[in-house]
C-alpha cells in the first residue's frame, strides 16, 4: 500500500569547462511503499512508477515476495 512521499535533494560539485567548481542541486521524489504480503516498507523512485498505478487500488510487492 502506498504510505507517503517523501523529497530529497543531493548536492554535489562539478567543474565546468574553464576549471571552475559548481554546486548543482538534484531534487529526487521518492515513494515509500508498504509490502501487502510481509508488511516491510520499501522505497521507489518516482519516475519508475506510473502514475495512475499509485491511484487505484491494488497490491504492492517488495523484491523479497515479488518472486
Amino acid at each position: 500500500m502506498f504510505v507517503e512521499t517523501q523529497k530529497t535533494l543531493k548536492l554535489f560539485k562539478r567543474e565546468s569547462k574553464l576549471g571552475v567548481c559548481h554546486t548543482v542541486r538534484r531534487k529526487n521524489i521518492m515513494y515509500i511503499f508498504k509490502c501487502d504480503t510481509c508488511g516491510d516498507t520499501f522505497k521507489k523512485p518516482k519516475n519508475m512508477i506510473d502514475p495512475d498505478r499509485i491511484k487505484k487500488v491494488h497490491k504492492h510487492f517488495c523484491k523479497k515476495c515479488d518472486l
